[in-house]
């Protein structure tokens, strides 16, 4: 007999009203430990979480680019592509599959190329994957729980700004990063439809969307094929559904075949079916390429540079986890028990409430701060403390003089419980948070699965068990340095949002209905935690987006950057000379990378040297770049201050990296202006243009401060 279908069965008598892996709608009411709103609880949570997604979009408006980093490409591409360019052929590009390159050159053929377009579209596209995990997650788990992964999504991942910019939902460092995560949601939820209703047509949707996943990221695409493979496997061997099974399989085969054929047919009509082929799987090419995975910046955003303190983190992190989460569901089980003379305590235990927090709060700032302890220091504290017990103490007296019943919920042991918590939470670094999820999205792998049974209905199996192997898999890419920034805003927010589904609402149900801990009391502290957490980093992208207050480009493309550096200063100055100095039909080439110049500046360069930095020229071959860049020499050359990465100090122009093209380049073009700084040289900012020789000019040096001169 089926274990699914046979938990189906549930005597009335084992059913537990306040556990929310058994309780059924009816139970629900008569719990009020039990949060399974009714509709109009479910329409409150997504008016809060659009409202959300609202003001935040409102808050950052036009301040989620970057003007050094990959934006600049994911404007460029697709403008190119729009007016004819082949991808691959005329521009050299391996950070992924061709779909979202195209898809973008379309939006960008429909509505104008600009940099609104592509946001205004990603907003749209994030707010509808918010939409279905809300709905997946409130019918796998409840209302509250699918708002509180929705506001995470919204808050942590698609407007985080923490340390590099290009990392949010809304101008990424990569659009196949992006819409790879949106198909996979989308995918996820087909599969769970697939399964759990029967349906032919959400096989075909899951396999059209698993074909557009795999054109955008392999990454990604490899952790989504695990999870296509496990819902054949949940079909075939849980639900013993073998005939339809293999009736789906062809048709969500075909569908996944019809997308890369549809781009190899595009491709054949400009190339041979060999390059054809080659283009639809090129994103692969750099998974088999050594030299790629061998990079000090792979190494390094892998963590094997320094594997050991990154270890280190993930078992501290995972340790710290499980001994709070074990104590305090100790500590709630024994508040339950009835064998406790509750009054005796609490009358004891509530003094002492207003003195912890208090003395906890204030030796947080003080190691903040750095400063030592007095003897001055010691005498307030004391009587800071014997102050506040006593006043404690009188209140609590005469409040259970006035309602004796005021101790008979133990309240005040519960705050108590939550108060070093709540200080630790405070003063954690949050950014950091990320070394806990392999543990946490392992965890909620296994307990879903072990759980089935209890999960009575296959809706609340299936979605958060295929979603939770999808987020394991798709934080393995991060190696062991898992983070929630960086890279991590993509490849981390699956199992961060198993996380929260697991701690949540999974394991409460669990710990209540097996060692009798309250579920409301355990879920109550984990919401005070995440909330924290949220707001800790919120305020922290908050305070970076508030920096950014110089605007870049105008119209459609205006863009909102920091001042507290010259890249803006510096952009806006160079923007302005091109508009005055370089004719419109000038072509014009930015090394090693600046290709958002190209784009707010509409000059093209006719090479297909779209950027150039040690993992493309790996690919691509650098005696083949710099031999293309020669045959189609641009009127103009932008040198632009940047180097390899954290890690690798190398400027290009160094041996190995951009030495020949360089030299070519002294040889051939003359100096125009330098703007900023000199760059390429000592690290401080700038920009170099450059023309070639075929008419002589005079050099000028432009200070940040200083007019445009030529």
């Amino acid at each position: 007999m089926n274990n699914l279908e046979a938990s189906q069965r549930d005597s009335a008598g084992t059913k537990n009203p306040s556990d929310p892996l058994t309780a059924t709608d009816g139970d629900s009411k008569a719990s009020h430990h039990q949060i399974r709103p009714a509709r109009q609880w479910y329409w409150f949570g997504l008016a809060i979480i659009a409202l959300v997604f609202v003001a935040e979009a409102a808050l950052t408006w036009r301040k989620w680019s970057t003007l050094t980093g990959d934006v600049g490409a994911e404007l460029y591409l697709p403008w190119r592509l729009s007016e004819g360019a082949v991808l691959y052929r005329d521009l050299f590009f391996f950070a992924g599959g061709p779909f979202s390159q195209y898809f973008d050159a379309l939006l960008f053929k429909i509505f104008g190329a600009s940099f609104l377009t592509l946001a205004i579209f990603n907003l749209i596209a994030v707010a509808a994957m918010v939409l279905v995990l809300f709905r997946r997650f409130a019918g796998a788990a409840d209302v509250w729980t699918a708002a509180m992964i929705c506001l995470a999504t919204i808050v942590v991942f698609t407007f985080g700004y923490y340390f590099y910019e290009g990392f949010n939902y809304v101008a990424p460092y990569s659009n196949e990063a992006l819409h790879g995560l949106v198909l996979s949601v989308f995918t996820v939820a087909f599969l769970s439809d697939w399964i759990s209703r029967g349906r032919l047509r959400s096989a075909m949707l899951a396999g059209f969307c698993s074909g557009l996943v795999f054109l955008t990221k392999p990454d990604i695409f490899l952790a989504l094929a695990a999870c296509d493979v496990t819902a054949f496997g949940i079909l075939l061997f849980l639900f013993r559904k073998t005939e339809f099974a293999l009736k789906s399989l062809p048709a969500f085969l075909v569908a996944g075949i019809t997308t890369a054929l549809f781009f190899f047919f595009y491709f054949l009509r400009v190339e041979n079916w060999h390059d054809s082929m080659r283009s639809v799987v090129f994103g692969w090419i750099p998974m088999f390429n050594a030299t790629v995975i061998k990079q000090p910046f792979y190494q390094w955003c892998t963590g094997l540079d320094h594997p050991y303190p990154h270890l280190k983190s993930i078992l501290f992190q995972s340790a710290l986890i499980v001994i709070v989460t074990a104590c305090y569901a100790a500590a709630f089980r024994a508040i339950r028990s009835r064998n406790q003379d509750w009054i005796r305590i609490q009358r004891r235990a509530v003094p002492a409430v207003a003195p912890v927090l208090a003395i906890l709060v204030y030796a947080y700032h003080w190691r903040q701060s750095g400063e030592c302890f007095s003897a001055s220091f010691m005498v307030m504290l004391a009587c800071l403390w014997l102050f506040l017990a006593l006043a404690v103490f009188l209140l609590s007296t005469v409040v259970s003089g006035w309602r004796p019943d005021v101790y008979r919920s133990p309240w005040a042991i519960v705050v108590m419980l939550i108060t070093p918590l709540l200080t630790a939470v405070y003063g954690a670094d949050w950014v950091e948070c990320g070394y806990s999820l392999p543990l946490v999205s392992l965890a909620c792998c296994a307990l879903v699965f072990w759980n089935r049974d209890a999960l009575a209905d296959r809706k609340k199996f299936v979605f958060p068990f295929l979603w939770s192997v999808f987020g394991l898999l798709m934080l393995s890419k991060l190696g062991i340095y898992p983070r929630i920034w960086q890279y991590g805003f993509v490849l981390a927010m699956p199992a961060f949002v198993a996380g929260i589904y697991c701690v949540f609402w999974l394991l409460p149900g669990l710990l209540e209905r097996r060692w009798q801990v309250p579920a409301f009391y355990f879920r109550g502290t984990v919401w005070i935690v995440l909330m924290a957490g949220f707001c800790a980093l919120f305020y922290q992208s908050t305070r970076n987006f508030a920096a950014q207050t110089v605007a870049v480009g105008s119209g459609g493309d205006r863009m909102v950057n920091s001042d507290t550096v010259e890249h803006a200063k510096i952009f806006n100055a160079t923007l302005a000379w091109i508009q005055t100095n370089v004719p419109p039909n000038a072509t014009m080439a930015a090394l090693p990378q600046g290709t958002i110049i190209n784009f707010l500046a509409r000059r093209v360069n006719p090479t297909p040297c779209v950027f150039w930095d040690p993992n493309i020229m790996s690919v691509f071959g650098q005696t083949r770049m710099t031999s293309a860049f020669e045959q189609s020499p641009p009127d103009y050359i932008l040198l632009a201050e940047r180097r390899v990465g954290p890690i690798d100090r190398t400027y290009f122009g160094s041996p190995g990296y951009g030495r020949d093209v360089m030299q070519w380049i002294k040889q051939n073009y003359q100096i125009q202006i330098v703007i900023g700084h000199e760059p390429l040289k000592d690290g401080q900012f700038g920009i170099e243009i450059l023309k070639r020789m075929s008419a002589p000019a005079t050099v000028r040096r432009q200070p940040l401060a200083t007019g445009h001169k030529t």
